[in-house]
């Protein structure tokens, strides 16, 4: 047993060596004051005191008593570094706001690989997993080489409102070139944008903006290029070189209709040139993702043929997916659902926009409404057969 007294000198010998630090640690460090003086430092647990902002903390990325903003070197903010500072401020915001949406839409993808895992069985589980896993990764290579530039390369140069001005810095206006045919501009009367030339493997366009812009569309577009996987691979007639050579040719058909809608083509300006209301809008990709990879899955079916029953779970009315996994169906269903409301959250590209409260409200009732929706019709038809929703029929409504 270790001796009681032998534990109080041990006590005793730590307690006095570690007073010279204590005594280090209470004291104050001098910081500057506003009006050039020193004063105390203490510790700020609240944010009401030291954390709370003050003039000092303009010096950057605006300095004080910069030349050519504050020459006459008074140690006074000026207005200009006023609005320098809160300018950079909320760009700060707006970027940091829809990288960390892309991070979280990318849960879009992952979620819905899982929920396709889960209706499938042995070898065709593990090829959808793999298809699934690099079909998007492929689809974002392509997407940096030709496809950001047809989709955004003259996202700059589209009309905007007076007043109006990029959430993520002046940056964006690099994207400025949209192919529009003269004869057929000439002949209409107005622009008729066709696709972007702005931008090929991000080259001439090395900007925070213009970055953070691809890499929310690449999030976006990992989404899209998943959808079809499912339907693809349950011909059982794909291979992987059949995936990659997909990916690469998905992202033409998705680029192109993305310029259009969200790249300020002619269906988004069918409003200012022809006073077709606000144009063709796509907040939340309802048609450049979900359209387009359904329609490239029905026409890969349509080629390929039809499915191999060998190879699904059988989610025929009445009959449960039991050789599924229906925990991986249905948290794949959640995840898709979380990376979705952070897909339309983002879509404002501006963390400071108040109605992203309203976006992300109605895409979580929307999703809710849709699980609720299908359990409450197949119960009331009596569909399964034990009198109770299939767990299949409920994610598909989310």
């Amino acid at each position: 047993m270790f001796p009681l007294r032998s534990f109080s000198l041990l006590l005793l010998l730590t307690g006095a060596a570690l007073l010279p630090f204590s005594a280090w640690a209470d004291s104050v460090v001098p910081t500057e004051t506003e009006g050039g003086a020193t004063a105390p430092l203490v510790p700020d647990s609240t944010g009401a005191a030291n954390n709370q902002g003050s003039t000092l903390d303009l010096r950057w990325p605006v300095p004080l008593d910069s030349p050519g903003t504050n020459p006459e070197g008074k140690g006074e903010v000026t207005p200009k570094e006023v609005s320098g500072n809160l300018a950079h401020t909320q760009i700060s915001l707006n970027v940091v706001w829809t990288i960390l949406c892309g991070l979280v839409a990318l849960l879009a993808p992952v979620g819905l690989v899982a929920f396709q895992i889960g209706l499938a069985r042995g070898k065709m589980a593990a090829e959808k997993a793999m298809l699934g896993f690099l079909a998007p990764l492929w689809a974002i290579l392509a997407f940096w080489a030709f496809g950001f530039a047809l989709l955004s390369g003259g996202y700059g140069a589209l009309p905007a409102a007076i007043g109006w001005q990029p959430a993520m810095g002046q940056g964006i206006d690099l994207l400025d070139r949209e192919f529009t045919p003269r004869t057929l501009a000439t002949w209409i009367g107005h622009p008729f944008g066709l696709w972007g030339f702005r931008g090929f493997a991000l080259a001439h366009t090395f900007d925070t903006a213009v970055f953070t812009l691809f890499f929310y569309q690449a999030a976006a577009l990992a989404l899209a290029a998943v959808i079809p996987v499912g339907t693809l691979t349950a011909t059982g007639k794909w291979s992987l070189r059949s995936g990659v050579i997909f990916a690469f040719g998905f992202v033409l058909p998705y680029s192109l209709f993305g310029n259009w809608v969200w790249g300020g083509g002619w269906l988004a300006q069918l409003g200012v040139n022809y006073g077709i209301g606000h144009g063709f809008v796509d907040f939340g990709g309802g048609a450049v993702i979900h359209v387009v990879g359904g329609i490239v899955a029905a026409v890969g079916a349509w080629v390929l043929g039809s499915r191999d029953p060998k190879h699904e779970s059988d989610v025929a009315p009445g009959v449960e997916a039991a050789s599924g996994s229906v925990p991986l169906l249905l948290g794949g269903a959640a995840v898709t659902l979380v990376g979705w409301v952070a897909l339309t959250a983002g879509a404002t590209l501006a963390g400071n926009d108040l109605r992203l409260s309203v976006i992300v409200v109605n895409t979580l009732l929307s999703g809710a409404a849709g699980a609720v929706g299908a359990a409450l019709y197949f119960f009331g038809r009596g569909l399964h057969r034990i009198g109770e929703p299939s767990p299949v029929r409920i994610a598909l409504g989310v």
